[in-house]
């Protein structure tokens, strides 16, 4: 098998078990992994990189993300789904999964060049959704971002306990839904002593949660209610 075949078959296979996708027009991927520091051009002798693909991909995924939250969970509000969307396609997200499929490892097998950094292999990562979009179109892309990263790379629940702000969640759905809420405090009987909360909803209680803080206590209780809520609509 002549160089330039074993390479395509390998970009194949990567493609395939990496992404869980059959790709059409290789040529796409082989774009998606040129670094711009790759020396790789047209017929008419013009420079080619990733960066175009890039561009589109960083809105595909941002795109997927946004659809993927929206359905996830219907209870929260703008806020709270912007903040989960802004770390979800944050630098330091993208590139960590770009790390952990391969893509370096792709990119150097292809071009010979290992990737100077984790910021080179996430726009990658990206191009390489502009790449499956131009290829075979949103649902596809849709079902790769899944398989690849949504379904077994996000850990939801700390997303969730360190982006969202359950108590103006409350504060909000009480508002819409013209419900009375209301935190009533109390001392729990313990060395170093802890907090209770007990969640009030149209005057009837409906959680009660024991924390070391006041704070911690309110935020905890909000949390379990709003849980409660998403819970029941799933």
């Amino acid at each position: 098998m002549e160089a330039s075949e074993e390479l395509g078959a390998f970009l194949h296979t990567y493609i395939q078990e990496v992404l869980s996708l059959e790709p059409v027009a290789l040529g796409y991927y082989y774009l998606a992994l040129a670094h711009a520091s790759v020396r790789l051009n047209d017929a008419e002798g013009k420079h080619l990189s990733n960066e175009r693909l890039e561009f589109l991909g960083d809105a595909v995924i941002e795109l997927l993300v946004s659809e993927a939250l929206y359905a996830r969970y219907p209870q929260m509000n703008e806020g709270d789904l912007t903040r989960l969307r802004s770390q979800l396609v944050s630098r330091q997200y993208i590139n960590g999964w770009a790390v952990e499929l391969g893509v370096g490892e792709a990119m150097t097998r292809l071009y010979g060049i290992p990737p100077e950094s984790k910021h080179i292999l996430g726009n990658a990562l990206e191009a390489l959704f502009g790449a499956i979009f131009l290829d075979q179109g949103l649902e596809a892309a849709r079902s790769a971002l899944s398989f690849a990263i949504l379904d077994g790379r996000v850990d939801w629940q700390h997303l969730l306990d360190h982006m969202v702000d359950y108590k103006s969640q409350l504060m909000h759905w009480a508002q819409v839904g013209h419900h009375d809420v209301e935190f009533v405090m109390g001392t729990y009987r313990s060395r170093p002593p802890r907090f209770t909360c007990r969640l009030l909803v149209d005057g009837q209680e409906v959680i009660t949660s024991i924390q070391p803080t006041k704070k911690e206590a309110q935020k905890q209780a909000a949390k379990l209610f709003i849980q409660s809520l998403q819970e029941g609509v799933e």
